[in-house]
């Protein structure tokens, strides 16, 4: 009975440091693969929303399956608790998952191409710990599986850049580099609306 209970306890812990403090009760490299893959979904989910934890946070990640239910019901409004989530809200928490997802995914290339995977020192390195390694920077999450100091230099660069992006926070660094004034104009002239075919 203890050792159920210990087992439980480590499961809770684990489930919410990976969310926010980066301590760990049992080691990260021990881990089955699909443990990992719980990790990394973990991981880039995040915390919540104006707390110091990484990741794309939990409401960002609430208001898309309200939108995904709400598009599949066939309603046009986002309604939770009896008030309405705006339009500004959906799309910033689009526009969030998708850049968080776009980096996420250069990182993962560029480290596959900067690692072998056949090294010697990295013989025991697969693509999961790789994924592993981006997500836990990008969210900022602090954990490893301890292949960090046998990465190359290219390699811990981009670690070192993504934990910095993780922490400014995807949307900041996008409005940082491509906003040309701090106030956008407004539109003077409309284009008339397209139809595309989605899905």
């Amino acid at each position: 009975m203890i050792l159920y209970g210990a087992k439980i306890l480590k499961s809770a812990f684990q489930s919410t440091t990976l969310r926010t403090a980066g301590f760990y009760t049992v080691q990260q490299n021990e881990l089955t693969s699909v443990s990992k893959l719980i990790a990394i979904c973990l991981m880039f989910i995040g915390g919540s929303p104006a707390s110091t934890a990484g990741g794309i946070k939990t409401a960002t990640l609430g208001v898309i399956i309200l939108l995904v239910i709400n598009y599949i019901k066939g309603k046009q409004e986002i309604n939770i608790f009896n008030r309405r989530i705006s339009t500004n809200a959906v799309n910033r928490a689009i526009v969030v998952i998708s850049i968080s997802i776009f980096i996420i995914i250069m990182a993962i290339s560029t480290l596959l191409i900067t690692e072998n995977l056949k090294r010697e020192n990295n013989m025991n390195l697969t693509t999961v710990d790789i994924i592993f390694e981006v997500v836990s920077a990008f969210a900022t999450v602090g954990l490893t599986l301890g292949i960090t100091s046998k990465l190359t230099f290219a390699g811990k660069l981009v670690i070192i850049l993504l934990m910095i992006i993780g922490r400014l926070g995807p949307i900041t660094i996008s409005i940082a580099l491509f906003k040309k004034h701090k106030e956008m104009k407004q539109q003077k002239a409309q284009y008339p609306q397209g139809s595309i075919i989605i899905g």
